[in-house]
């Protein structure tokens, strides 16, 4: 990978009166296109004083002392660019910025291209295609809410993984046994919208139907459902749980040690021995129904670490613990923002 830098075209500059006697640089930030460059970050050096361009690339820096100053602006995949102006009192500058389109986003594409006819990253992934949105259901709010409340009531030290998309479809799952205000609180949770349980079924049943044809990515989300012995499922329900979640539906005495070897065995295949154990107990007496789900993920890098470069380094804990473990490296330009706060 490449740095990317961004080409200054022109600095057009135009002096008007001003109320008083603070001067002012107003301008606007585009590719050499003309396709206005959005939240490019106009700045001030030494003096603290920054703004980010508009939807139409716009940006204005007012109450500015007459003297010399370095103005960068930066934007993100296209670098930065920095010029010294001299200003004098009640001055107005006015500037043009115009950035090259990188280069390295032609060459990327053309990577990504060549990576995903041979199968390394999937189009999809690399967005080379677009998605289809009779498919995607991405939990996305749903998953920064889940995290939120794991983080609050677990240890602040500890690491956990969430899946988001095996908790919303277990979620969506009940959904479709739900009535009332437990439906309307589980649609709230879920943030739904207008979409519906009818249609976030529809969607689920389709997004697994189509992990298997994903190449650069195993993903396997395993839904069941155990029913105490004796109890039953409404038909209805138990179709929709098997069609559209591909939840298996099975009849187990929940009340019973012998449950334990049978969840936990379901919870170790559906993973590939990645969870061996849920369980070291049966359910209470009272627990009638179970609903389970478990994911299995795999995924190539985007861009692979080189394994060779993976070696023991120190690492400190959030409570001063240091410890040596074997840590991946690779180096890279990247673009990162800057922002205050």
């Amino acid at each position: 990978m490449v740095p990317l830098h961004g080409l200054l075209v022109s600095i057009v500059l135009s002096q008007t009166p001003a109320a008083d006697s603070s001067a002012a640089i107003r301008g606007r930030v585009t590719t050499s296109d003309d396709h206005p460059v959005v939240h490019a970050m106009v700045d001030v050096r030494g003096l603290e004083r920054r703004t980010y361009t508009d939807a139409q690339g716009r940006f204005v820096l007012r109450r500015l002392p007459a003297s010399t100053l370095t103005v960068t602006v930066r934007a993100i995949g296209y670098g930065h660019k920095d010029v010294d102006v001299v200003l004098r009192a009640g001055q107005q500058l006015t500037w043009k910025v115009s950035f090259d389109v990188p280069d390295m986003s032609i060459t990327q594409a053309s990577h990504d291209s060549q990576l995903g006819a041979v199968g390394l990253v999937d189009s999809i992934a690399s967005g080379l295609v677009r998605t289809d949105t009779a498919i995607g259901f991405s939990y996305e709010r749903f998953a920064i809410r889940l995290l939120r409340a794991a983080v609050a009531a677990g240890d602040p030290d500890s690491s956990r993984v969430l899946s988001p998309v095996s908790a919303g479809q277990a979620l969506a799952l009940a959904l479709s046994a739900a009535r009332d205000s437990t439906a309307l609180a589980i649609e709230r949770g879920l943030e739904l919208g207008q979409l519906g349980e009818p249609g976030i079924a529809a969607r689920s049943r389709r997004f697994n139907e189509t992990l298997p044809s994903r190449r650069d990515v195993e993903l396997r989300i395993a839904n069941a459902l155990w029913v105490h012995t004796g109890d039953t499922l409404q038909p209805v329900f138990a179709r929709r749980a098997a069609t559209a979640y591909k939840a298996v539906v099975r009849s187990l005495p929940l009340h019973q040690p012998i449950v334990v070897g049978i969840v936990n065995r379901w919870a170790d295949s559906v993973t590939k021995g990645r969870i061996p154990a849920i369980r070291d107990s049966a359910f209470d007496t009272n627990v009638v129904a179970v609903l389970a789900s478990a994911a299995y993920f795999k995924g190539r890098w985007f861009t692979p670490f080189d394994s060779n470069a993976t070696i023991d380094r120190p690492f400190s804990t959030a409570k001063g613990q240091r410890l040596s473990t074997p840590t991946m490296s690779h180096s890279a330009h990247f673009a990162y923002r800057r922002e205050p706060g």
